[in-house]
């Protein structure tokens, strides 16, 4: 189990090479198969300018995709929609903001032709055309997006898989284990132990947050998260968990205030989770 959670943090520890993929090689990727097949409009042109013309392309679809979808998961209330069609929605929108971009980038590549090649102007905007331009760019944007989420475990626009967000519960379920129970509670010193109040990865290390003080004791992260899945609290950042009853209230939007005055970060990998389970809120709420 905790060998399953770990590959699922797999994106969480790596995540220059992971941004780096999504944002660069995917999108290269993409445009270099569909330039060096002379796709869509240039199908006449030499290899070279095609190649060009989808590399502006591609990445101008890709990056306003991205920005676009980021806005409407900021826009979500408590009440989410589907993953799949928070990608959906901002694909479809991508389509009417960036015509008129491509279609400059078309007009800066179109002195470079030579002058017997057939050019396949932008056309303006059709309802039909649009439909079936959309489909290919969308099936790819989704696609890999739900790879990432799916296959490999990386959140997606504050969407967390749920093997991340298994510590998180909304109010403790019976039978759930109290702070005696916990594994890494027995390390911590005997006058530091007391009601847990959050939990912070410090490498190989665990620093644990009680009503008693605080503790750095030998302990995986990844495990501690398993110890506490049935408790009421969640992960809201990748080296930070918190318990429900902790929180005090929030600094700004993107820091949770505990009990004990330690400021804890939430993420935007962990926002929406952090969110609909009630741990970002203003004041406290009653158990």
């Amino acid at each position: 189990m905790a060998n399953a959670l770990e590959l699922r943090q797999f994106d969480a520890r790596t995540l220059p090479l992971s941004s780096l993929t999504f944002y660069l090689f995917i999108p290269a990727i993409n445009a270099f198969l569909f330039g060096w097949m002379r796709a869509g409009r240039t199908a006449y042109w030499p290899r070279d300018l095609s190649l060009l013309y989808w590399l502006g392309n591609i990445f101008i679809y890709w990056l306003l995709g991205d920005l676009l979808a980021r806005l409407l998961a900021l826009l979500q209330g408590r009440r989410t929609m589907p993953l799949w069609l928070l990608l959906l929605l901002s694909n479809l929108a991508v389509g009417f903001i960036a015509s008129p971009l491509v279609a400059g980038y078309f007009s800066l590549l179109q002195p470079l032709l030579p002058p017997d090649i057939h050019v396949i102007a932008p056309q303006p905007f059709q309802l039909v055309t649009w439909i079936v331009g959309t489909i290919p760019g969308a099936s790819i944007w989704i696609g890999v997006n739900l790879l990432l989420f799916h296959g490999f475990g990386m959140p997606r626009y504050g969407y967390v898989p749920e093997a991340r967000s298994l510590a998180v519960t909304p109010q403790a379920p019976v039978g759930a284990p109290s702070e005696a129970d916990l594994l890494f509670m027995g390390k911590v010193r005997a006058q530091r132990r007391g009601k847990l109040l959050a939990l912070k990865a410090e490498g190989h290390y665990l620093r644990v947050f009680t009503s008693q003080g605080e503790d750095l004791v030998l302990y995986r992260f990844s495990q501690a998260l398993l110890d506490v899945a049935q408790m009421a609290g969640g992960q809201v950042h990748r080296s930070w968990w918190v318990a429900r009853e902790a929180v005090q209230g929030m600094a700004g939007t993107e820091k949770l205030i505990l009990c004990n005055a330690v400021e804890v970060p939430v993420s935007r990998s962990y926002r929406v989770v952090a969110r609909r389970e009630g741990l970002m809120r203003s004041a406290p709420q009653s158990p």
